[in-house]
């Protein structure tokens, strides 16, 4: 992959999670009465939000970032760990892992925007799978790079979060769902996004020196 390009890639990988969020920012701005406890993000693409469309724009938006990341990052993460050494088939099964959940992401996210609540196709199914894996997808990735001690740390505290928020949902730890529903979608979906794109940060500085 030319040098530019795949910078270019890397860096949709770290916007991922901005671009997430972002989208949250300006569909809660025409969403009467958003909580950022109690209301999850596909609240605002449904018919409660007086401009769903804009919303679901901005999270097709997302979709488009996530899959223009996805060769980059596997690129990058081949190139990084046979570069230091790494076997082939390590190398480049843990690139096709880490391009796969980008990727699942940015599909899971076209099909939620394609079929909006209260649509019951809403829900991408097996489509967003690989987000789930993505924090042990960049642990394990973190735990191969060289010189990587904080961005093990910090992929490593995405896993004890990912954890906790999944302790919730299956009740081991008990908390009032109905009430904090939305935040608990939030810190999940930040444990899931954030490790891939801090991995995609630490390969871009890499790549660019």
């Amino acid at each position: 992959m030319h040098p530019t390009l795949l910078r270019f890639s890397l860096a949709c990988a770290v916007a991922v999670p901005l671009a997430y969020f972002g989208a949250q920012v300006l569909g809660a701005a025409f969403y009467p009465g958003f909580s950022v406890l109690r209301d999850v993000a596909s609240m605002l693409g449904s018919d409660r939000s007086t401009a769903p469309a804009l919303f679901n724009t901005a999270v097709y938006g997302v979709a488009l970032i996530s899959l223009l990341a996805a060769p980059g990052l596997g690129w990058g993460v081949a190139g990084a760990l046979r570069g230091q050494g790494a076997p082939a088939w390590r190398a480049v099964g843990s690139a096709l892992l880490a391009a796969a959940c980008v990727a699942s992401f940015g599909l899971a996210s076209a099909w939620a925007a394609t079929y909006p609540l209260p649509d019951p196709r809403h829900n991408p199914g097996a489509l967003g799978a690989g987000m789930f894996a993505a924090p042990f997808v960049a642990l394990a990735i973190a735990l191969q790079l060289k010189d990587a001690r904080a961005l093990r740390w910090v992929c490593a505290a995405c896993v004890v979060g990912f954890f906790a928020v999944a302790g919730v949902y299956s009740d081991l730890i008990p908390l009032d769902r109905a009430a904090y529903n939305g935040l608990l979608q939030r810190v999940g979906a930040l444990v899931m996004l954030v490790p891939l794109a801090v991995v995609a940060f630490a390969l871009w500085r890499r790549y660019r020196d």
